[in-house]
């Protein structure tokens, strides 16, 4: 009990919590789930319980229940940050995408295939993957092919440099 009182303690003064706790059935979470979970009560006076800042990626969801937030976000930061931005500055006029606000109530929305407008090469025959253009290409100088393959190589150095000095290396 000492160590859930102390980890408690250390929370007296967050703002605001991003509860990441797995759901298998995320519409299903709620606040109530939240504060059953972490042995918490409607009347606690922690600030971001009282200022109904509870806050989860499974806002916007597949509709077999796949977060997006491991899909669209990593193509698409902008939309992570206004879904963020858009509870933490309570600015309803910003996208609502990714994150929810389970003390408000918020409910996850679930996008399906209908939502999306362009056709994929995946989806159909008539949609071709879109052409890219090459700045020179390799038959048009060696030189630079090679110049091409090294540059490559040394773009994998130091991305391999970088990670090692990143874990203590």
């Amino acid at each position: 009990a000492g160590a859930a009182k102390k980890f408690t303690d250390s929370l007296a003064d967050v703002d605001i919590v991003v509860d990441e706790t797995y759901a298998p059935d995320p519409t299903s979470y709620s606040l109530e789930t939240f504060l059953s979970t972490f042995g918490l009560g409607q009347d606690s006076q922690l600030k971001f319980v009282k200022n109904k800042m509870i806050l989860r990626t499974d806002g916007t969801l597949s509709e077999n229940l796949g977060l997006d937030w491991f899909e669209s976000r990593v193509a698409s930061p902008d939309e992570a940050v206004e879904g963020l931005a858009r509870i933490v500055q309570a600015d309803d006029s910003k996208q609502r995408k990714f994150f929810r606000n389970i003390a408000a109530g918020e409910e996850p929305t679930i996008t399906t295939a209908e939502a999306c407008t362009r056709d994929l090469p995946r989806c159909s025959e008539s949609a071709g993957p879109q052409v890219l253009k090459m700045l020179q290409s390799p038959s048009e100088s060696r030189t630079s092919f090679g110049n091409m393959a090294e540059a490559s190589i040394s773009c994998t150095l130091l991305c391999m440099i970088a990670h090692c000095l990143s874990i203590g290396f």
